[in-house]
């Protein structure tokens, strides 16, 4: 189990779209609508064709301010201690998504952080709690089949941003084949059959919440693994 809250200065302006930009240059924005034609599920199938633009998820041994990367989500920072944003990104459905600004310079005091561009994802305000599940099943060469179920619930709450997933997946491993030993001439001196599988279940679920305290941005993550 680990966990993080992560607090920094934030001085931007209201998120809201009032069809207009500081600067052809400065901001370009993309409607929802833009992205229509490539049918994503998420917002991060949505952010891969934003034009232009490749995906920096930042790092997490540098500390928060250094480690941001070049994705905005309503015009703050994800932190990427415990998940990064392009995970989080993910578990957003694509209709929660109004529009993708690519920002390039000074826009509603938004900090590029060294970087020569960033993507801000705006979020619609008026949906109810969204949920998304994907269910699948994998195989390995011989190994057993390993279904699995991922979901999420994304929503603001209060004017707190949160989003918890939980991934189910059957944790299964096979081994089969001949085992064949040689003694130090290279003569072969034995064989045997290998027919070796083991099971468990692998789950793990994440927490992400953020909000603004005065100009304060305060976020909390957590991820927790069991196998």
């Amino acid at each position: 189990l680990a966990g993080s809250i992560c607090a920094a200065q934030h001085s931007s302006g209201e998120s809201e779209n009032n069809g207009s930009s500081a600067s052809d240059e400065l901001l370009v924005e993309y409607p929802a609508s833009f992205f229509r034609r490539y049918q994503p599920a998420t917002a991060l199938d949505m952010l891969r064709q934003l034009p232009g633009f490749q995906i920096d998820n930042g790092s997490s041994d540098r500390g928060f301010i250094a480690a941001a990367g070049n994705i905005l989500v309503n015009d703050v920072y994800p932190s990427v201690k415990q998940d990064s944003p392009s995970a989080y990104l993910a578990r957003i459905s694509a209709n929660q998504v109004a529009r993708i600004e690519l920002i390039r310079g000074q826009v509603r005091g938004i900090d590029l952080q060294g970087q020569s561009q960033v993507a801000n994802v705006i979020l619609r305000a008026d949906l109810p709690p969204v949920v998304r599940w994907d269910a699948y099943v994998r195989q390995h060469s011989d190994g057993p089949l390993k279904p699995g179920v991922d979901t999420s619930l994304s929503h603001r709450w209060n004017e707190i941003d949160y989003n918890v997933g939980v991934r189910i997946e059957r944790e299964a491993n096979g081994e089969r084949g001949t085992d064949t030993f040689f003694d130090g001439n290279g003569i072969a001196i034995e064989e045997s059959f290998v027919n070796q599988r083991t099971t468990g279940i692998d789950l793990t679920a994440t927490i992400n919440a953020s909000t603004l305290i005065g100009q304060t941005l305060t976020q909390f993550n957590t991820r927790a693994h069991y196998e």
